[in-house]
């Protein structure tokens, strides 16, 4: 359960929140940064971020403006790929959400890979901002963090998180807060890596 207020802002107005997916999958994503449902290997899944249906035990990945603030929203050329932007006070910052397309023609243990990047870059100034991520596997307890990231259910496999900035990179569950400054990049990856089979 979460302690307290959330990092983000729940239950935003449904024009407030955007869709990223890979024709397999689909994360929604609010205009304040946080992805706010994402279902794992399939869209008929369980999800892992839940917090569109249920703030406390639903999961959610925030990056953005370290105060929750709605940006604005739009996709890139005609692409799926989604950028939020924020013009606040002391400067600018973006942040650009995509899922990798899966190849056709993969290994059996790779078919339901999915794998959410996302890019938060400074444009202007010098803006005070968040990391929060805390996997909610099908809205129950928290799932166990590792080294690396989570591990979703016994015996399954991790949702792995990556970053380039170090504070961000395997440490699922917290919130860390930066300042991100004009040119500043902070890329962020999420993927659970191969699905064991049976």
């Amino acid at each position: 359960m979460m302690q307290g207020r959330p990092p983000f802002i729940p239950y935003p107005p449904i024009e407030r929140l955007a869709v990223i997916g890979d024709r397999r999958t689909a994360a929604m994503v609010t205009a304040d940064g946080t992805i706010c449902w994402w279902c794992l290997p399939g869209y008929d899944s369980p999800s892992v971020f839940g917090a569109l249906l249920d703030a406390e035990r639903g999961g959610y990945f925030r990056l953005g403006p370290a105060e929750a603030v709605l940006g604005t929203q739009s996709y890139v050329a005609d692409t799926a790929v989604l950028s939020t932007r924020w013009e606040r006070p002391d400067g600018v910052v973006e942040l650009i959400d995509a899922m990798l397309w899966p190849e056709n023609d993969r290994p059996p243990e790779y078919c339901d890979r999915r794998t959410i990047v996302r890019r938060l870059r400074g444009v202007r100034g010098a803006v005070r901002c968040l990391s929060a991520i805390a996997a909610r596997p099908d809205f129950d307890a928290p799932s166990m963090t590792t080294p690396n990231g989570f591990a979703l259910e016994p015996d399954d496999p991790l949702l792995t998180v990556w970053s380039n900035r170090a504070s961000l990179a395997g440490q699922p569950g917290f919130c860390d807060e930066f300042d991100v400054r004009a040119g500043d990049e902070i890329w962020i990856l999420l993927d659970p890596g191969p699905r064991r089979r049976s």
